[in-house]
């Protein structure tokens, strides 16, 4: 009992398992419920789903999302210096090649 309470990371396990839509400051809005019931019953699941395995899918498609543009915006920035230089390296042979011509 001691150790639960010396330990701050249990807490927020517990927050993170038992918050779901219930949990944090009110009901969270749920944009994807009724394209993932669709989309479980289209894969084999039941006509029907329960709620807490979409919730459940719906928060692991959020959490995707978040991290592949967190992942894409560094990847933009990496994209963009490159394509920069790239392109200044061309316009510089484009030039030397017409100065040989």
């Amino acid at each position: 009992m001691a150790d639960e309470e010396e330990d701050p990371t249990f807490e927020e396990e517990n927050e993170e398992i038992g918050g779901g839509a219930e949990g944090g400051q009110g009901k969270r809005k749920r944009l994807f419920s009724k394209e993932l019931r669709c989309m479980m019953y289209g894969f084999g699941d039941d006509q029907n789903p329960y709620t807490e395995s979409v919730d459940i899918l719906e928060d692991l498609v959020i959490e995707f999302i978040t991290e592949m543009q967190v992942l894409l915006k560094s990847f933009k920035i990496i994209t963009r210096k490159l394509l920069t230089g790239t392109l200044g390296w061309l316009s510089w042979l484009d030039d030397c090649l017409r100065l040989r011509s």
